[in-house]
């Protein structure tokens, strides 16, 4: 279960927390962080709702939900787009895959497992 980001009015809010999506407030220790890691001052929006998803399913979960209701959303993976909207959106959800960053390695099946995030 996550927080609300009150930026601005998030009316989807209780709705994805009740899904079980993650979604830090401004006051979260690392959102300001999160916003100096924008590396564009014209990339830096103010997003009302940020999902951290952990996994795969997590992602899955969050775009698919977002899909349904119709919501806009954006994909922030840590690339170095300078344009505003494409890796952060106001008025919308963005998706931060920040936290998908591992590497596993299975030596029964000698097999690596890589997320990027």
């Amino acid at each position: 279960m996550g927080s609300v980001v009150h930026n601005q009015p998030c009316a989807l809010a209780e709705t994805v927390m009740n899904a079980g999506l993650q979604i830090p407030l401004p006051s979260d220790a690392g959102s300001k962080i999160r916003q100096d890691t924008y590396w564009s001052n014209s990339a830096k929006l103010t997003s009302p709702c940020v999902d951290r998803p952990k996994s795969a399913e997590g992602k899955s979960k969050t775009i698919c939900f977002l899909v349904v209701a119709g919501e806009k959303f954006v994909i922030r993976k840590g690339g170095h787009t300078q344009y505003a909207g494409t890796n952060n959106i106001e008025g919308g959800v963005t998706i931060d895959l920040r936290l998908m960053d591992w590497t596993s390695f299975d030596e029964a099946s000698e097999t690596v497992d890589i997320k990027l995030g």
